[in-house]
């Protein structure tokens, strides 16, 4: 969710300040997805700018968008979500199973408000 709302969020919608793990040097799914989508001699040339700063947050968001790499973050997220889900299947009316329950629910339609689109969660 993190990773997702540094690169995709609003600041207002998100909570937190955006563009911190690119200004941190972070490589981040998000990220590394994009890398791993560009051209050798694109990646190459975004790599350097991330090195030396002058590659934007609004330009990295921009060809995120173009290279639908939401969807795919979100698409792993919300597998890694569904497996913590089946686990805790197993403890049905357990007090902690049912709390982690709902936190999936709360982290799930907060990933969706990156974005605006429904992960398929299921009200609890």
């Amino acid at each position: 969710f993190d990773d997702l709302a540094d690169y995709l969020g609003v600041e207002q919608a998100a909570g937190k300040t955006l563009g911190t793990d690119l200004a941190g040097g972070k490589f981040t799914l998000p990220l590394l997805l994009l890398l791993e989508d560009l051209a050798p001699v694109e990646r190459e040339r975004h790599v350097a700018g991330l090195r030396d700063g002058t590659v934007s947050l609004n330009h990295l968001r921009e060809r995120m968008r173009e290279h639908e790499i939401y969807n795919r973050v979100a698409g792993y997220f919300q597998r890694e979500i569904e497996a913590a889900e089946t686990a805790l299947a197993a403890f049905p009316g357990h007090a902690a199973a049912t709390r982690l329950l709902l936190l999936s629910d709360y982290v799930r339609l907060q990933t969706e408000r990156i974005n605006g689109v429904s992960l398929d969660s299921t009200s609890r």
